[in-house]
């Protein structure tokens, strides 16, 4: 039987068809979340507000990117999905079971179906552990550890196994993020954040790690939250754009309305900084 790494090769990956709605509950659910800070200010204690209202959806198999500027909330927003900040208000769920809930154990079937791969391969491995035990750390800790298992989870990413002794500091950007991506899947999630996954590779690279997304989704039926900044990557990966600013959903819809006809003069101004090679050769 052919391997997903013999079947992979250099090539650009549509995104698969998201799955009906009806057919299973939404991969992440978020409705009129709020998360406040509060900060001294002197004397006096300010409400800083991070996350002001938010509602998104993503379904099965879908991809939805997440794009604004820095410090609009993207990331406090991360970190409320994952249960790593409590919401101020509001409802977020992963595959229906609500993250925040009471019982501990629809609680840790949200936090076990949502898992996440951060932007920096380089400082979000453990450099003291080799690539075998990262990717088997949360199998462990679930007590669903098999050697077979986190085989299977390097040939998915297309790490040969023979690397599976090595220290992270043994590994290339891209192999790092591969071995993120690996753990990441291990617990077989039905939703993966991806916070700026290809930001720090270089260009070559970035493609090799977006086409191994791509087919990780047709395979696996994965749904993603993409968040990033480079808004061309967003458009050749995602199915629908949220655009934030202020903590605030300002626009979303599918990807190709929000980039050819965009309804926010927010979005505009994103999109309007998009580095263009030759301004001659600007797309329709």
């Amino acid at each position: 039987m052919t391997t997903l790494l013999e079947r992979r090769r250099l090539r650009r990956l549509e995104p698969a068809a998201p799955e009906p709605a009806a057919e299973c509950p939404l991969a992440l659910e978020v409705v009129d979340v709020h998360k406040h800070f509060r900060k001294r200010v002197g004397f006096t204690t300010e409400t800083f507000r991070a996350v002001a209202g938010v509602s998104l959806t993503v379904e099965p198999r879908e991809t939805v990117g997440l794009v604004g500027e820095s410090g609009c909330g993207k990331s406090t927003l991360v970190r409320t999905i994952l249960g790593l900040h409590e919401p101020t208000s509001g409802t977020i769920r992963v595959m229906g079971a609500d993250v925040n809930a009471y019982g501990s154990r629809e609680r840790a079937k949200a936090r076990s179906n949502a898992q996440v791969v951060f932007q920096d391969p380089y400082s979000s491995l453990d450099p003291r552990m080799s690539a075998k035990n990262i990717v088997a750390e949360p199998l462990r800790l679930h007590r669903q550890y098999s050697e077979e298992r986190v085989k299977e989870l390097f040939d998915w990413v297309g790490l040969p196994w023979e690397y599976a002794s090595r220290k992270a500091a043994a590994f290339s950007g891209g192999q790092r993020q591969r071995i993120g991506i690996a753990r990441a899947l291990a617990l077989r999630p039905r939703l993966v954040i991806l916070d700026e996954p290809v930001s720090a590779l270089d260009v070559s690279i970035q493609a090799q790690i977006i086409n191994l997304l791509a087919e990780l989704q047709r395979e696996l039926g994965v749904s993603y939250l993409f968040v990033a900044h480079d808004l061309s990557v967003v458009r050749h990966v995602s199915h629908r754009v949220a655009v934030m600013r202020q903590g605030r959903i300002v626009e979303q819809g599918p990807t190709e309305e929000i980039f050819l006809a965009p309804e926010n003069d927010y979005t505009r101004t994103l999109l309007s900084a998009i580095p263009i090679p030759d301004p001659r050769r600007r797309p329709s």
